[in-house]
């Protein structure tokens, strides 16, 4: 009988985990001059900088990370992403 309680109780835990979180008080609303489109080809090689240079930057905030890569390891695994079928670029339009 434990052992069903503990499972309903874990089942109960997890549905609670998965319900989305009320939105940040200082977060603009959804679609006040915030934009999302596909970037084309065009577009790839300032996408490759931007997402480069934010990898090549770890955020300051929580974990450290405690791996570095070079400019050049991070440009290449990311154009290699990039160049697989099916992947999407998406870049900001606000």
């Amino acid at each position: 009988m434990l052992a069903s309680d503990a499972a309903r109780l874990r089942a109960a835990e997890l549905r609670e985990r998965a319900r989305p979180a009320a939105p940040a008080a200082n977060l603009p609303a959804a679609g006040a001059g915030i934009g999302v489109s596909v970037a084309d080809e065009t577009q790839h090689p300032v996408w490759l900088d931007v997402i480069v240079t934010g990898f090549a930057n770890p955020d300051t905030q929580g974990v450290p990370s405690h791996e570095t890569f070079s400019r050049e390891v991070l440009d290449q695994t990311t154009a290699d992403m990039a160049a697989t079928s099916g992947f999407v670029r998406y870049h900001g339009d606000g």
